[in-house]
Order: structure tokens, then sequence, then C-alpha cells
């Protein structure tokens, strides 16, 4: 335990997991829906890039969340006729 509070480069308290996360979604994001992105050099298409990348990464986070919740609430009740195939 001293050892690993001693240790001069600081600790990973998520944030390289996050990271990885952000840019998985970021990568989805224009992989699955490709709409919005920029074909221009202009400071108003990189706002409506901007914009559609924000509300792709909603709607993606939304999904997310519904899909994870669905799985949580299965295991939650392994035994109920709902959600037994």
């Amino acid at each position: 335990m001293i050892l690993e509070q001693s240790r001069k480069e600081p600790r990973d308290d998520g944030g390289i997991a996050r990271d990885k996360q952000t840019l998985l979604m970021g990568l989805l994001i224009n992989l699955v829906i490709p709409w919005g992105l920029a074909v221009g050099y202009s400071a108003q298409s990189a706002a409506i890039s901007a914009a559609a990348f924000l509300a792709k990464g909603i709607l993606l986070s939304i999904i997310i969340g519904l899909f994870e919740s669905a799985c949580a609430e299965c295991r939650a009740c392994s035994g109920c006729q709902a959600c037994s195939p």
C-alpha cells in the first residue's frame, strides 16, 4: 500500500477508460451515423458539423443508456416471465 501511494506517476482514476470510451463513441458516431460531416473549410460548415456531432452523440448515449438499463433489469429479475426467453 505504501508503494502504491509513493509512486511518482499519478494513479489511474478511470481517466484512461474514460478516454478510450470517448474515442470509441466518436468513432461509432461517425461510422454508424455519417451524416453531417463537413465538406468545406468554412466556419458555418464547422459549426453545423459540430452541432450534428453533438446531436448524434446525445442520441448514441440515450441508446446505450436504454440498452444498459434493459440488461440490468433482466439481470435483476432473472426468474420473471418477461425476461426469460
